[in-house]
């Protein structure tokens, strides 16, 4: 029987994304994890696995094309075989207006590639500009693969339009200028994204925090010692998440998405990790935390981490809870924002040395580390949160 490869859930929102190629060919025999595809949403560029070994049967989509998540965009099994499955890798009506049956055929005819491509041979950025500046996608040729239509051609055609516009009017062109000492810019879609969820986070979660101070003295020495012993490098972002791993399993109750109607929760623990990046952030996900030991987490978070500068996800699971370290940039505490729909976020700062009384007469230097826990209040109350918070703390002091 076939197996079909399907379009990744790229975000937690995100209908469709745009197949950027393919890694493989029909007839490329493929093994269970090799990347197939790059893909794209308004986030970042993703791979795509095979989770099955065997043959490329079918590949259902070309480059610059758009198609729904979770749907398939690839067959694979073995070389003789039938593909007797209906799909619909296109991105508007399955039919437009055609015959259903031509619009289920994973090879369409020429007249049918060239009112498709119109609608969806453009990157995301290239749609919004045009929609910003009032100008019709299909009225620009594509320089991209297969004429895809990307950012600048559109930027392009927006200044042939404005020098159009202010030819041979002075006035005109004076007040399209920007003032002196000032710079306009315009946000860019991973901005926009951001600044979207953002504030649908802040509108519509009431959110309460919580905030604890946890000595590290101990969990630093160790960490010191396992990596000059081991060859290793943790990091206490890597002990934070086995610690929050711990937390959930604890108090299942954090581990949840929150809507209007109720909360979701969820078996698998799967901690996002916020990675800063120039003009914006990516949250990159650690997988089933609470079944993975130390090193492996370490070894996950250095490659997820490695990746999102380079603006590309591989996970396409939902992150159930998120964890912000700041600590790494000197910053002592901060509250965070929950990233909807999840339940909650904890921001790390950094760890600091204190002077802490052992006795009426003397001191000893310890070094600490404040946690903020950010709640979804619609989900949980104070006492719940400050108990995994608590179980957090004593995992790191016991670590």
């Amino acid at each position: 029987m076939a197996n079909a490869i399907v379009m990744p859930q790229v975000g937690q929102d995100i209908e469709t994304a745009v197949l950027v190629e393919w890694r493989v060919q029909i007839g490329d025999r493929v093994k269970n994890g090799d990347i197939v595809a790059l893909v794209e949403s308004d986030k970042a560029t993703f791979e795509v696995e095979a989770f099955e070994d065997g043959t490329v049967l079918e590949l259902l989509l070309e480059p610059g094309q758009e198609g729904r998540v979770l749907e398939p965009i690839a067959f694979t099994g073995e070389p003789d075989e039938t593909i007797t499955s209906e799909i619909d890798p296109l991105l508007d009506d399955k039919t437009n207006g055609k015959d259903p049956e031509k619009a289920k055929t994973t090879e369409p005819s020429d007249a049918q590639h060239v009112v498709h491509r119109e609608k969806i041979f453009s990157t995301p950025s290239a749609r919004r500009i045009a929609r910003e500046h009032g100008i019709e996608v299909s009225s620009i040729t594509g320089s991209g693969p297969c004429q895809r239509i990307l950012k600048r051609d559109v930027l392009a055609a927006v200044q042939a339009r404005t020098l159009t516009q202010t030819a041979g009017t002075s006035v005109q062109a004076r007040t399209l200028q920007s003032e002196p000492g000032k710079k306009d810019l315009g946000f860019s879609k991973m901005r926009s994204r951001i600044a979207q969820q953002m504030q649908k986070s802040k509108q519509t979660i009431p959110h309460f925090y919580l905030f604890m101070d946890v000595d590290m003295t101990a969990a630093q020495a160790w960490r010191k010692t396992f990596n000059e012993k081991s060859g290793a490098k943790i990091t206490l972002t890597d002990m934070l998440i086995k610690a929050c791993g711990h937390g959930l399993r604890l108090y299942p109750r954090l581990n949840a998405h929150v809507n209007a109607e109720g909360v979701r929760l969820f078996d698998e623990i799967n901690i996002g990790i916020a990675v800063g990046l120039d003009d914006g952030l990516l949250v990159p996900v650690i997988e089933n935390v609470s079944e993975k030991n130390l090193e492996s987490v370490s070894a996950l978070v250095k490659d997820l981490a490695n990746n999102a500068k380079l603006g590309l996800i591989k996970s396409s699971a939902a992150a159930t809870f998120t964890l912000s370290n700041l600590g790494m940039l000197q910053v002592a505490s901060f509250i965070p924002v929950i990233n909807p729909p999840e339940c909650a976020i904890l921001g790390a700062g950094a760890v600091e040395k204190r002077l802490v009384p052992q006795d009426d007469r003397s001191f000893t230097v310890r070094e600490f580390m404040s946690l903020t826990l950010a709640c979804d209040h619609r989900a949980v109350d104070g006492t719940y949160a400050a108990r995994f918070l608590a179980s957090v703390k004593q995992f790191l002091e016991d670590f």
